[in-house]
C-alpha cells in the first residue's frame, strides 16, 4: 500500500471515529439540557455507555425515560455496522487500487 494510501486509510478511520463521536454528543445534549442528567459529562458518559452497548447503568435516567438507553443502544449498533461496512468497502477499493498498480508495474 503507497503512503498517499495509507494516509487516506488513516484520515477515513479518524473521520469515522469522528462521527460515532458525534452522534453520540447530538445524544448526550438534549440529555442533558432537559435536565434529565444533570449535567454534558454525566448525559455524555451515560450516552457512551449505552451507545457501546456496555450498558452499565453507573448513570441512570428517571424511570419514566429508561428505555431511552436501550434505542440508544440500536442506534449504536447500528451505526458501528455501518461504519465498518463503509470501512471494509473502502479497504476493498484500497486493495483493488494497489492490485491494479501491481500489475501496471509488472507490464
Amino acid at each position: 500500500m503507497t503512503k498517499k494510501r495509507i494516509i487516506l486509510a488513516a484520515v477515513a478511520a479518524a473521520s469515522l471515529a469522528a462521527l460515532h463521536l458525534l452522534v453520540t454528543l447530538m445524544w448526550a445534549l438534549p440529555i442533558a439540557w432537559s435536565g434529565l442528567i444533570p449535567g454534558l459529562r454525566d448525559a455524555y458518559f451515560f450516552v457512551l455507555e449505552n451507545y457501546t452497548t456496555l450498558g452499565d447503568d453507573t448513570v441512570s435516567l428517571p424511570k419514566e425515560w429508561r428505555l431511552i438507553g436501550p434505542v440508544i443502544a440500536i442506534s449504536g449498533l447500528f451505526n458501528f455496522g455501518w461504519t465498518a461496512s463503509v470501512f471494509v468497502n473502502m479497504m476493498h477499493d484500497v486493495g483493488t487500487l494497489d492490485r491494479l498498480q501491481a500489475r501496471r508495474e509488472h507490464h
